[in-house]
């Protein structure tokens, strides 16, 4: 039986939306994100003395470009100059903004950063026994049925559907997704193409197990 749910992502990737959503359907069974559980933009663990056959792992990801977008508006703990630095060169962090839990030094360029998380989460995905990795796109369109899916398949009791109708960060009514008209330069050499092609493939299907 499930207790609680514990949700992970790269920062800008919807993880607030997404535990906004959990939070309302799934009332008192998200984790908190200083109860000690871990930080939601950090790398998966599980925590001493956490039972993992009674908790959900997620992890949302999003769809590179937007990403990448949304990430140089608004960076975080990174900085850099220009934009050749954020997309090429190697990212520094604030560290005195760092949070002090499950944190390990992120280097290099931001797409290094990006695939470490993922290839993360698809390791730790075989790893416990309940876990989903959702494209963040896919919850936006289908909330109702993620969250059916997860009440469903894990015997959880899910609250009457109320999608969230504002935006997060902002408040902006009806607004998923602060949209930025910035061109970026061609970042395809930074591309790693399975691991983006398996970010789409997440589009078209819920990636989950249970026990």
């Amino acid at each position: 039986m499930i207790e609680k749910i514990k949700l992970f992502g790269e920062r800008n990737s919807g993880t607030r939306y997404t535990i906004g959503l959990l939070e309302r359907h799934f009332e008192g069974n998200v984790c908190e994100g200083g109860d000690k559980s871990g930080w939601k933009h950090g790398l998966p663990f599980v925590k001493d003395g956490d039972d993992s056959s009674r908790m959900l792992y997620i992890f949302v990801i999003r769809d590179v470009n937007p990403w990448i977008k949304s990430m140089i508006h608004n960076p975080y703990h990174f900085w850099y100059k220009n934009m050749d630095d954020f997309l090429f060169g190697n990212m520094r962090l604030k560290l005195h903004e760092y949070p002090d839990s499950n944190i390990e030094e992120e280097d290099g360029n931001i797409f290094d950063i990006r695939y470490k998380k993922i290839k993360a989460y698809k390791k730790f995905y075989n790893e416990v026994e309940n876990c989903i990795i959702v494209n963040l796109d896919t919850v936006q369109k289908y909330p109702k049925e993620f969250l059916e899916m997860i009440s469903i398949n894990y015997g959880m009791k899910m609250n009457v559907f109320q999608n969230l109708n504002k935006h997060t960060k902002t408040g902006k009514v009806d607004v998923k997704n602060r949209l930025y008209s910035l061109q970026l330069k061609d970042y395809t050499c930074k591309i790693n193409h399975d691991l983006e092609c398996f970010v789409n493939s997440l589009k078209s299907r819920f990636y989950f197990k249970c026990v």
